[in-house]
């Protein structure tokens, strides 16, 4: 199975997408499409499209494909295929992160938020520093009905990133219908992945 990583998404100054849609086109039979949105490391965001790609061997049915993007809209592409499933991607010590996600999640189409979305917590393991209060996550998870991946991804934790794109890559699945006996909806909270 080939994988491929494409670059960092920017919004151009032409035409944009208004809103991110979620069923704009028909699904890509043969691969999966995953956006990895926010403002966090680029490092870090680099690792974990890496893991993922790592992870996706051949027990996979289909060909994982990860975009990056900082913030929406994005430029418009006819070519582009649908979004399958958003990982949307948060800095517990930068204000701008919080800002950033708030912003991303009222440009997307309100399907993504059932079982097609989630939101990753990086650096959360460090205690000291916070830029914001966990409960702001939980009350954004709770708003939007997102799961929460929470977890301690940093540059020096191979560890957490592959346990974090793993996760992922589950919740990639079932929002692509690998299985089509499990309804991503089954993994809508109340679920966390580990407690904030």
């Amino acid at each position: 199975v080939s994988t491929q990583s494409t670059g960092d998404l920017k919004p151009c100054n032409g035409v944009v997408l208004t809103m991110l849609p979620a069923y704009n086109q028909s699904p890509d039979p043969a691969r999966s499409h995953l956006l990895l949105l926010g403002h966090v490391d680029p490092a870090q965001k680099d690792q974990l499209a890496m893991q993922l790609l790592a992870n996706n061997g051949y027990e996979s049915l289909l060909e994982l494909i990860v975009r990056k993007c900082t913030k929406l809209p994005l430029p418009e592409d006819p070519l582009r295929p649908r979004i399958d499933y958003i990982a949307f991607m948060l800095d517990l010590h930068s204000l701008e992160s919080l800002k950033v996600l708030e912003h991303n999640l009222t440009q997307v189409e309100f399907d993504f938020f059932h079982g097609r979305s989630c939101i990753v917590v990086c650096n959360g393991g460090k205690q000291s520093g916070l830029a914001f209060s966990r409960s702001e996550v939980g009350r954004i998870a709770r708003d939007y009905e997102l799961v929460v991946i929470n977890s301690t991804l940093e540059m020096s934790s191979q560890v957490c990133a592959a346990q974090v794109a793993e996760e992922i890559a589950k919740r990639v699945s079932l929002a692509c219908r690998e299985h089509s006996h499990i309804s991503p909806l089954l993994l809508m909270p109340p679920f966390c992945v580990q407690p904030l």
